[in-house]
Order: C-alpha cells, then structure tokens, then sequence
C-alpha cells in the first residue's frame, strides 16, 4: 500500500503577507504632472535720459502748444501739477509721465479744478482708452440729472 498523505498541521498564527525588509525597500519618487516652470525673461530696460526730470520733459510740449505755466502745484517723477494760461485762460494742467490714467486720478483733478473754480487740461504719455473717451463725451452732452419725485 502507498505510504499515507501528510496530513497538514494547523497553524496558529494568522497568515501575514510577506513583505521585504524596509532596507530593501526604495522610496516612490513622485512623477511630476505638470510641465517644469519655465523662467521667465528678463525684461530689457528701455533707455533712459539721464537727470532729466518730468518737468522738463513736458515744457518744450507746452511752449509748442504755447501754454504758459503760472505756478507749480506739485511736481514729481510721475506727474506734474500747474496752473497754467491755455488762450489767456486759467486751467489746472495735470501731466502724468505715463500712456494712461484711472478713473481716480481723473476724478482727483475734477475735484482739484472744482476747488479753485478753473477748468482743467490732462496731458498723457498715450492716448485715452476707449471707456474714458466714451465716458468724457456723455458727460459733454449730459444736461442735468434730475430726481423724481
């Protein structure tokens, strides 16, 4: 007769997964999923004029247009602020060494020029957009604004 099966032993231990040791065992690195920043370029600066300040930038453009300026408000490297004679009129000049203006600062110059009772002038490095343009002739044409009552 055949030699009888080995019978199996019960094991008292639950079965655990094997599982290497943690020295043979290598960190995941993550994938990146995103494409490397790329650095951004450098600017070029745009040559400037040395020691010359806003002020003088702007008065070869006034006598062209031959603006007489009366008495300096304020005077800095961004904007300049004068009273001048436009056709033997007072106005509030207001130049700012940049292509555009906010609102703000449009709103800063209405109420200045209010306040001394002259009409005011706004010179720019660029055009208007098209918003202020749009804005300046409805306030043109605007008669009143009344209430109803």
């Amino acid at each position: 007769p055949p030699p009888p099966a080995p019978t199996p032993q019960p094991t008292t231990q639950p079965s655990q997964p094997t599982t290497p040791p943690p020295s043979q065992t290598q960190p995941k690195k993550p994938e990146p999923i995103f494409d490397k920043p790329k650095p951004a370029p450098k600017p070029t600066p745009k040559p400037r004029k040395p020691n010359q300040n806003f002020l003088e930038e702007i008065k070869p453009f006034l006598e062209k247009k031959q603006i007489e300026i009366l008495e300096l408000e304020e005077v800095n490297k961004r904007k300049v602020i004068a009273r001048v004679y436009i056709r033997s009129q007072p106005h509030l000049l207001a130049a700012f060494n940049k292509k555009r203006i906010t609102e703000l600062e449009l709103i800063k110059i209405y109420r200045k020029s209010a306040e001394l009772n002259i009409p005011y002038y706004i010179l720019t490095k660029g055009p208007p957009t098209k918003k202020m343009q749009e804005l300046s002739q409805a306030y043109k044409k605007l008669t009143k604004i009344d209430v109803l009552e």
